[in-house]
Order: structure tokens, then C-alpha cells, then sequence
């Protein structure tokens, strides 16, 4: 019996085996491989009350609304080989549609291969698109069903046609969309690009609501694109936004900060602190139900740039440059976070997050009047600078 049982086992594998083949197999050259998606409002968006006139048991006839114009960057294969090199040109196809699907469907008509989604890096989303909820839903909606979209790809905003974004070409590479991520990659550390992947905007938005995503604009005098500002969204809407600076503070208060430089005068002369080393830890205190958060952060890093005829190489000017520092950091903090509950009713610096992972219990409580609760929250920031090197002088 226990035979039979193996037997039966092993014909069973062996049946998966050869039975099972590549049903959807298409041949290399046969493919575009979709690198960047750039989504802009169509002429017919505001035609969103008129579908929802429509009846569930009607056919939907109006396949020519054009509620989203959308591009596809691609990179040309054809450049790519041993004796042609490692880096194509980027091509792109434009079409309009009341869907993503429908789009895509479109994008296929018009050229001679498959579209794969496989190798998609970056999602470049209208601000126009944001205004309009309903749409602007249908696409997350679209794009995290995608199983063959990775969630780690970057999400970010433009407040120009995102169509420009996709067809700039920009000096130093043949690809856009290598280009935006290394701008992204190599600035992340700095904390001047704040790269948002999708998997991280998905889980803001469902647990607290609140996210933040990078803008990307072209810079009409030197040509070349940049992270102008960054866009809260709150409830699948734009509240405000903040300049990068005031996302350095926010990184800080988050614990995402990985290196930067923090600026004071002193004596007339500017004092550059490059931070290289942070950690931040949280407390919560509840109060009989009145919620408070004492944020420390420890900094440590070096002088970069002084005054040659001033002396810092003593403790007492060390100490006293790391205090002046210490009221400046929190004193950034203090307006951020001040003008996210006040003025945005936003919380983007993650106290909402922060309480759902760490403290599920008082986050049960508070979840359903969060808002309301984070417009009164005290947050206590205490900041520790440590100065371990000034350089060297001669």
C-alpha cells in the first residue's frame, strides 16, 4: 500500500511536469519592455459623473472617452548587444483611454510587439490626475493588481504634462528613466530626493491615510529635471506641500534620515554640519487618554566649512556651537511639524504609523478620530549634536 501511494506521488509530478508548458510564451524580440509610465488627465475627465449614470447591467459603449492620456517609455533593444553597448535609447508611445487596460490595449494596437510590465522602474503621476479621486484611484487601483508590477518601483508626482518628463532627454544619459533613478538612488542619502516606492505609498495611505510623494519638474534655465517640492496627499487628495528643506525635518522626525548637512552663522560666518551618523528614538506617554511624544535624535558628524581667524578647536566654542546647533535643528522641526497639524492637518512625520506598529492597543483607540487627535498631539523634540572632527587647519 505504501508502494502504490509513492508510485502514485511521483506519476502525478512527473504528469505536472511535462504537461504544464510556457502558454503565453513571446519571444524576446517581440516584446517592449515597459520602463517608466507617465499618466496624465484626458480631455474627458471631468466626464466621470456621466459614467456613473450608467446602469451595472448596460454595455459600456463609449470606448473613445478619453479620461487618461498616457505614455510608455520603453528602451530601443535593438542599441543594446555586445559590439553596440549597455545603454538604448529611450522611445515612448502616447495614447488616450477611460482605463488603464483600455490604454494598454491601445498601446499594443500600435506597435508590433507585447507590452511587459516586468522591467517597470518609475510611475509618473499629473497633479491633474490627484485632483480628480475617482480616477485617481481606478490607476492605484490598477497598477497594485498588476502581479507582474514590482511594488518596489518609484512613485512620484510632476506638476507638467508627465508626458514632457518621458520624452526629455537629459544630458549625461540616453535613458530618462535611469536618469530619474539615479537622481533619486544617489540623492536618497543626502535626503534631497526622497524616492517613494509604491509598496510605501500603499501602506501610508492604509494606515493612516497620509503620504508624502516627490515632485518632478524640469528646470526651464539649466534644462535639466529636479525634485522641486514634495506633495502631501491625505485621503487620496494633494493638502499642501513642502519645500525640501522641510522634508530634510521631516526625514529626521521619521528616522529615515541617512546623511545631510545642517547650516547656522556664527559671528557673521556660516557654519556647515555635516551629519553622519543619527539615530532616533521615540516615547509615548498617555496621559489618561491625552497622548504626548517626546522625539530625541542623536546627531553626530563634522565641520566642514568655518571662518579661518576663528578658533573652534577649544571645548567650550565645541559646546557652545553644539548647542547653538541644537536649537536651530529642533527649532526646524518645531515649524514642520507645527504647520502639518495646523495648516495640512497631515501627518506625515508617521506618529499615526508609529503608534500602529508599536502600540496596536492605544492605536485601536485612537484610529477612527486620529485626525483630530494629531491636530492636538504635543510633540516634544529634544536634539543631541555631537561635533566628533572640525578638520584640520595649517
Amino acid at each position: 500500500m505504501k508502494y502504490k501511494k509513492i508510485i502514485a506521488m511521483m506519476t502525478l509530478v512527473f504528469m505536472c511536469t511535462f504537461m504544464v508548458g510556457c502558454w503565453d510564451k513571446v519571444e524576446i524580440d517581440k516584446r517592449l519592455f515597459i520602463s517608466m509610465i507617465g499618466i496624465d488627465p484626458g480631455k474627458d475627465i471631468d466626464k466621470e459623473e456621466e459614467m456613473e449614470k450608467i446602469k451595472q447591467n448596460e454595455p459600456f459603449s463609449k470606448t473613445d472617452m478619453e479620461k487618461l492620456n498616457i505614455t510608455y517609455g520603453f528602451p530601443d533593444i535593438s542599441e543594446l548587444g555586445p559590439q553596440k553597448g549597455a545603454q538604448a535609447t529611450e522611445k515612448h508611445i502616447s495614447v488616450s483611454g477611460y482605463s488603464m487596460e483600455n490604454s494598454v490595449g491601445k498601446a499594443t494596437e500600435k506597435s508590433s510587439r507585447a507590452l511587459t510590465f516586468g522591467h517597470l522602474k518609475l510611475l509618473l503621476l499629473n497633479e491633474g490626475l490627484v485632483e480628480h479621486e475617482k480616477t485617481f484611484k481606478e490607476v492605484i487601483d490598477y497598477i497594485e493588481r498588476q502581479p507582474a508590477i514590482n511594488r518596489m518601483i518609484y512613485l512620484s508626482l510632476t506638476n507638467i504634462p508627465s508626458s514632457q518628463i518621458v520624452e526629455f532627454k537629459p544630458n549625461v544619459e540616453k535613458d530618462v528613466e535611469a536618469y530619474i533613478e539615479g537622481i533619486m538612488n544617489n540623492n536618497k542619502n543626502n535626503n534631497t530626493s526622497f524616492p517613494t516606492t509604491l509598496d510605501e505609498f500603499l501602506e501610508n495611505l492604509s494606515t493612516t491615510g497620509n503620504s508624502v510623494l516627490p515632485v518632478v519638474s524640469i528646470d526651464k534655465k539649466d534644462k535639466e529635471l529636479k525634485i522641486s517640492e514634495l506633495a502631501l496627499i491625505k485621503d487620496y487628495k494633494i493638502v499642501g506641500s513642502l519645500s525640501i528643506n522641510e522634508g530634510n525635518s521631516i526625514e529626521l522626525v521619521k528616522g529615515n534620515f541617512k546623511k545631510g548637512t545642517r547650516s547656522i552663522v556664527r559671528e557673521g560666518s556660516p557654519i556647515d554640519y555635516s551629519i553622519e551618523g543619527f539615530e532616533r528614538k521615540i516615547k509615548l506617554n498617555d496621559d489618561s487618554g491625552k497622548l504626548s511624544f517626546d522625539i530625541n535624535l542623536s546627531l553626530e558628524g563634522q565641520i566642514k566649512n568655518y571662518n579661518s581667524d576663528k578658533n573652534i578647536f577649544s571645548k567650550k566654542a565645541i559646546d557652545e556651537i553644539e548647542e547653538d546647533f541644537n536649537q536651530s535643528i529642533k527649532q526646524e522641526i518645531d515649524q514642520v511639524i507645527k504647520v502639518t497639524q495646523s495648516k495640512y492637518d497631515c501627518d506625515v512625520v508617521g506618529l499615526g504609523s508609529y503608534l500602529y506598529k508599536y502600540h496596536p492597543k492605544t492605536w485601536k483607540k485612537v484610529k477612527d478620530d486620529w485626525d483630530n487627535i494629531y491636530k492636538k498631539v504635543k510633540v516634544n523634540i529634544n536634539v543631541d549634536t555631537n561635533i566628533r572632527r572640525v578638520g584640520s587647519t595649517k
